[in-house]
C-alpha cells in the first residue's frame, strides 16, 4: 500500500524490492499466468518497466549473476 501511495500503479504487484527503494513484481491481469512478466517500478521517476518476460528467465538472470558466498565459482 505504501508504494500504491507513492504513485505506483495499483495494478503492479510488488514481490521484492531493491536496495533503492524500487520495487519488483507483476501486473494484475484478468488471468493470472506462471509466465506474466516482471516488471521494475522507479520509484524516483514514478516509472515501471519490465524487466524479464516470465518470472523463470528473471529468476535465471538474477541465479546467474549471484555474486558473494552462494555463488558457484566452478
Amino acid at each position: 500500500k505504501m508504494y500504491w501511495s507513492g504513485e505506483m500503479p495499483t495494478d503492479v504487484i510488488g514481490f521484492a524490492a531493491d536496495c533503492m527503494g524500487n520495487l519488483i513484481g507483476f501486473r494484475r491481469q484478468p488471468a493470472p499466468s506462471d509466465d506474466s512478466p516482471v516488471v521494475f517500478f522507479d520509484h524516483e521517476y514514478v516509472e515501471v518497466s519490465e524487466l524479464s518476460p516470465s518470472f523463470d528467465e528473471f529468476l535465471a538472470w538474477y541465479l546467474d549473476n549471484l555474486k558473494g558466498p552462494l555463488s558457484s565459482s566452478t
